[in-house]
């Protein structure tokens, strides 16, 4: 018995030829990510904003910017093997995957809004926070929008933890 085949329960083929093309998508794969990983090491805007306005994300590959509190309809958390996000619903949702202005971007988007119903989705993984009070934070903020009762001017700022100093 081959543990292999047992394992995957097919086998990749071996030729010279299919390793040379999956070596080159792997380059192009981990290349373009480590051209985000780059860009968002010298970004010097706060990854995630909350204000009177809605929820400005910086934080990740598929931020798009301002999210209104107008054009959010509930959030929810989700999690993913041991990855836990938020997700923001949004009555628009395709207003803002067309904000996305790079491919790869907009289809990561895409690819959220078919999963898990929403493109929008924030991580505490790059933020000076923790994932349980980046979820208290949001629906608390999210609960005092549903009410109108933010005062005119508060904003809560969280930077980027691992491109601080």
């Amino acid at each position: 018995m081959e543990p292999e085949k047992f394992a995957n329960g097919f086998r990749l083929p071996r030729s010279s030829e299919f390793m040379q093309i999956l070596g080159i998508v792997g380059v192009a794969f981990f290349g373009i990510c480590s051209i985000f990983a780059f860009k968002k090491l010298f970004d010097k805007k706060a990854g995630l904003i909350i204000n009177k306005q809605g929820i400005t994300d910086n934080s990740g590959g598929t931020s798009i910017g301002l999210v209104k509190w107008n054009d959010i309809i509930g959030i929810r958390m989700e999690q993913v093997h041991s990855q836990k996000f938020m997700m923001l619903e949004v009555s628009n949702p395709e207003y803002y995957i067309d904000l996305k202005k790079n491919r790869i971007g907009k289809m990561a988007m895409r690819a959220n809004y078919d999963k898990f119903g929403s493109p929008i989705s924030i991580s505490a993984n790059s933020l000076k926070i923790n994932f349980a009070k980046l979820q208290a934070l949001i629906e608390e903020q999210y609960k005092i929008n549903n009410e109108i009762k933010i005062k005119s001017g508060a904003e809560i700022e969280i930077g980027k933890e691992i491109f601080t100093n």
